[in-house]
């Protein structure tokens, strides 16, 4: 009998502790988390934002508050480290495209400068083309003069070119054929005759020299 008691008092003492857990989780955690349910759920309801609620309670509560400032802080940390890092990647850009700008304006500089001696290259071949076909027309205008007199009678080129100036009549007269030159020497008075065949004379050497 002694014994049983003895077991019934230790059974008592096991289960007592068991029983005031119970009652604590019964009467006072359940009830709490079961009111903070209900309540976050009336405020969902009544369109209240529950996490900024939950938030702003917690920031109130002096273990809490600390936490979340703290989890603050350190977003607040690495968004300024983010923005600092994004600006300077900006700069680094900014200058990228100053740099290429820059390379840009100095080829189209150079591009210009090419177009401008371009230009002026090809005004000039316009300028030695225009050149060329006037003196190619003058040598033929020419020429067809040397062929006119030289089908002329000596009679009649004579008088005509002893008429023209000096510098004229020496370029016919050298540009004619020898047998041409003399039919019309002849044709001359002896002092026109003396005064061209001198200055002929005169013309032929210097372009020997020149040779």
């Amino acid at each position: 009998m002694a014994k049983k008691k003895v077991e019934t008092n230790e059974s008592k003492k096991a289960e007592k502790p068991y029983n005031k857990f119970q009652w604590f989780l019964f009467a006072i955690v359940i009830p709490v988390f079961f009111a903070i349910f209900i309540l976050l759920i009336v405020l969902s309801v009544a369109g209240v934002n529950v996490f900024k609620w939950s938030k702003d309670v917690g920031s109130n509560i002096p273990l809490v508050s600390s936490l979340v400032n703290d989890d603050k802080t350190s977003s607040d940390k690495d968004v300024q480290e983010r923005i600092v890092s994004l600006q300077g990647d900006i700069k680094d850009r900014d200058a990228q495209i100053a740099k290429l700008e820059s390379i840009i304006d100095s080829k189209d500089s150079q591009m210009q400068k090419a177009d401008i001696e371009k230009q002026k290259l090809e005004q000039q071949i316009k300028e030695l083309q225009t050149k060329k076909a006037t003196e190619s027309n003058d040598n033929r205008a020419f020429k067809d003069i040397i062929r006119t007199y030289e089908t002329m009678s000596a009679k009649k080129a004579a008088p005509i070119i002893t008429a023209l100036s000096m510098e004229e009549a020496i370029k016919i007269l050298s540009n004619m054929k020898a047998e041409t030159l003399a039919k019309v020497l002849e044709q001359m008075t002896p002092a026109d005759a003396a005064k061209f065949t001198k200055q002929l004379t005169i013309e032929s050497e210097k372009n020997n020299q020149a040779q």
